[in-house]
C-alpha cells in the first residue's frame, strides 16, 4: 500500500489548521536520520533538531544515506549521548533496533498518560505480530503496555 498525500496534506496546511506557520516551529526531533524520517529537515532552518549523536554519525557514514538531507550548514542540530529529558513531560529514550541510535519519545499527558512515540520501531509485519503476541505488565504506553520505561509490548489487557 503506498500513502497518497493530497495538498492539504503538506504540513503548511496542517499546520495552520492549529494557527501555526514553519517558522513557529522551535524543534524537531528526528527518531533517526532515514531519509523518509529527515527528508523534510531543511524546512526548519531556525529550530533546534534534536538527534542522538551515536545515529548522527552512523548516517553520516551510511553510503544510502544522503548527507544534502542532514547535515546541511543552515541545519542547527542537538546531538544527544544517550536518554534526555527534553522538556517537561518529554523524554528522548534511546531504542535502537532498526537502526543504531534511534530514538523514542516518552509523552507523559495530564490526561492521557505516558505515550511512546517511536518511528519505525516495528518496521514489518513480523514485528507487529511479535509485540501482539508478547505478555507484560506495566503503565499503557501508546496502547500498549510495557514493562518498566521501555521493554518488550503487548496490548491492553
Amino acid at each position: 500500500m503506498l500513502a497518497r498525500m493530497q495538498p492539504e496534506d503538506r504540513l503548511e496546511p496542517r499546520l495552520a489548521e492549529v494557527g501555526l506557520e514553519i517558522a513557529d516551529i522551535t524543534h524537531v526531533v528526528n527518531t533517526h536520520l532515514h531519509p523518509d524520517h529527515c527528508g523534510g529537515n531543511f524546512l526548519f532552518p531556525n529550530a533546534e533538531l534534536i538527534v542522538q549523536r551515536e545515529h548522527y554519525q552512523e548516517a553520516l557514514a551510511h553510503p544510502e544515506i544522503p548527507d544534502g538531507l542532514f547535515h546541511r550548514p543552515e541545519l542547527h542540530y542537538r546531538l544527544l549521548d544517550g536518554d534526555e529529558q527534553l522538556f517537561s513531560g518529554v523524554r528522548a529514550i534511546v531504542a535502537p533496533g532498526h537502526a543504531r541510535g534511534l530514538q523514542a519519545l516518552l509523552v507523559s499527558l495530564p490526561h492521557s498518560g505516558r505515550i511512546l512515540i517511536a518511528g519505525d520501531a516495528i518496521d514489518t509485519a513480523g514485528g507487529l505480530q511479535e509485540v501482539a503476541s508478547a505478555e507484560a505488565d506495566g503503565p499503557k504506553v501508546a496502547g500498549y503496555r510495557c514493562s518498566g520505561e521501555v521493554g518488550r509490548q503487548t496490548r491492553p489487557s
